[in-house]
């Protein structure tokens, strides 16, 4: 089963972000913390940056909103001087049979098991900027229009992203 996360961010120079979540009339604000010392994008989110701060939870399933997903995504936000770092880690207590075929950028990511961020840089819900993570670290970048209704996958970021996956998680570094 594909799990997936959706992330909705207001102007990043407030430093606060918000978490959309179909069990949420509002959504709860999100702190992002500077990042402490450095951050290597590889997945594994073992650099001090990310033992810091609280883990942002509390998903539900999209079909039925005011339940809890019964394995949980836990997610955290990192900046430095002119980057966002984010961090996700996923309850998944049978890695083995995680779905993890695409491998090329911009394939459809949506397809295994992955983690969406879409970031808003004005917070008006109009233009904003769609990241699909797999389990293996494949990226898919959008630039999205209008609501998210004009949308061109050929645009091209320069985001980096990673993935590790474990005995019972995995877990996506993504720096957009």
């Amino acid at each position: 089963m594909s799990k997936s996360i959706r992330l909705h961010f207001v102007p990043i120079y407030l430093l606060l972000l918000a978490v959309l979540s179909p069990a949420q009339d509002t959504p709860p604000p999100v702190r992002a913390l500077a990042v402490d010392g450095s951050i290597s994008i590889d997945g594994r989110l073992d650099e001090l940056s990310w033992q810091q701060g609280e883990w942002y939870s509390g998903f539900s399933l999209l079909d039925i909103p005011h339940q809890p997903a019964s394995m949980q995504t836990r997610f955290k936000i990192r900046f430095d001087a002119s980057h966002l770092y984010i961090g996700v880690q996923a309850d998944e207590p049978n890695t083995a049979a995680m779905r993890t075929e695409v491998t090329g950028r911009d394939g459809k990511v949506f397809r295994d098991d992955c983690v969406e961020v879409m970031i808003d840089p004005t917070g008006e819900r109009i233009e904003y900027y769609h990241f699909i993570v797999n389990a293996l670290g494949t990226l898919y970048d959008a630039q999205r229009r209008q609501g998210g209704h004009v949308y061109t996958a050929e645009w091209n970021s320069s985001a980096r992203a990673a993935a590790h996956i474990d005995a019972e998680k995995w877990s996506v570094e993504l720096h957009p």
